[in-house]
């Protein structure tokens, strides 16, 4: 859903907003509906769902019709920001869980809100990056494991981080033998094909290690972790 949503948005914004590097981020938000006049008549709260300098997905508890002008409040305490954006919804949407998802693209920001944005998601990436890497989330995923003689196995992972994963028994490795796992391109958007080293093998599967990976291969991982927690934290909530 979420993936879903920031492709509807990207491709709603201008050429220059395209160039904004847009994360994956929870921060508390407050938004308030305009009139013509460009004054607040009412406001609700919620929260990003991705955030960049060019527009923002919100999941909130309120709808906001599509070309509608809002004001958008953000702050959050680690790395600072605070800025408060005017800005157009170009979607809005009801989530499964019942909030309402807005694709808001900014208008008219000033240059220190527009670079205090691109500071703020840069360092938050990072922040994130380094927090998710070794952060195991149980989830299953179709895979596929290659082992050194070309043999393919079906497979799926019970758990998963940027680091590793661990994959589910019966799976024919033996600790320290190196394997290619396949990622089912469903949850990716594309192929993910990821060198391995096998670790320990128990009864209920494999602990695998990544080798080294690309940064875009990373962030793929870092991303379906933190869509994981917040899904999780919702249930729990």
């Amino acid at each position: 859903m979420v993936q879903c949503r920031s492709r509807a948005i990207t491709r709603s914004v201008s050429d220059n907003q395209r160039a904004f590097f847009r994360i994956d981020v929870v921060v508390p938000a407050v938004v308030r509906r305009l009139d013509a006049g460009g004054e607040a008549w009412d406001e609700f709260g919620g929260e990003t769902i991705d955030l960049s300098a060019g527009g923002v997905l919100l999941a909130g508890s309120e709808p906001t019709p599509e070309e509608h002008l809002v004001e958008v409040v953000l702050r959050s305490g680690e790395p600072p920001l605070d800025v408060t954006a005017h800005g157009r919804v170009v979607r809005s949407d009801r989530a499964p869980d019942g909030a309402w998802l807005s694709a808001i693209r900014f208008e008219r920001l000033p240059s220190t809100t527009e670079r205090e944005l691109v500071r703020f998601c840069f360092q938050k990436e990072a922040e994130t990056a380094k927090r998710v890497s070794h952060v195991r989330i149980s989830i299953a995923i179709p895979v596929v494991v290659e082992c050194p003689t070309g043999q393919l196995h079906p497979a799926s992972t019970i758990n998963l981080c940027a680091d590793g994963a661990k994959v589910a028994a019966p799976c024919p490795v033996t600790e320290g033998e190196h394997v290619t796992v396949r990622f089912d391109e469903r949850w990716f958007g594309r192929d993910l094909m990821l060198p391995a080293r096998a670790g320990p093998v128990d009864k209920r599967g494999a602990d695998l290690v990544f080798d080294e990976m690309s940064r875009a291969d990373r962030a793929a991982i870092n991303r379906l972790v933190i869509a994981e927690e917040r899904k999780q934290r919702r249930i729990c909530a």
